[in-house]
């Protein structure tokens, strides 16, 4: 037995070559991804230093009370939540929305809208539109994605 097991071990030992060929692309690869992925934050960070320089304190702080506006709103929306009930939709129906559910599409587009004045940075803007906006997913006239049927329908 200790023969056979020597032997497998051997044979597996030989069969198992180190191919050095290969590693040198993959660390070039890593090296270039690595390289990539800082400077990117890099970037990033640049952008963050300059949108805070050209934001004043008035700024800033209607940009906080309009968000404690909004933050709030989505508070009273959880405390409607009670039961396992979702307060946008009727229960049963497959496509009507309830006036809570209208009433945060509008919400929510004012508050971004509100956001929007207030930020003078095109590329924040663009960042913030694409983080809280509302619309429907279209592709064309016959086929969309209604966007508060696709995020929060059998959520709870």
């Amino acid at each position: 037995m200790r023969v056979f097991s020597f032997t497998l071990m051997s044979l597996l030992l030989f069969a198992c070559k180190n191919n050095e060929d290969n590693l040198l692309p993959l660390d070039i690869s890593f090296s270039e991804i690595y390289k990539s992925y800082r400077s990117d934050i890099n970037e990033l960070n640049i952008q963050n230093i300059n949108l805070i320089k050209e934001t004043n304190t008035t700024t800033l702080i209607d940009m906080n009370d309009i968000s404690l506006e909004y933050f709030n709103y989505l508070d009273s929306i959880q405390n409607l939540c009670a039961d396992n009930q979702n307060p946008f939709f009727y229960k049963g129906k497959r496509a009507e929305t309830t006036q809570v559910g209208n009433e945060f599409i509008e919400k929510t587009n004012d508050y971004l809208s509100k956001l929007s004045i207030k930020i003078k940075s095109q590329s924040l803007k663009k960042r913030v539109f694409l983080l809280l906006n509302v619309d429907d997913i279209k592709h064309d006239d016959e086929w969309f994605i209604i966007y508060i049927d696709y995020h929060f329908r059998n959520v709870i």
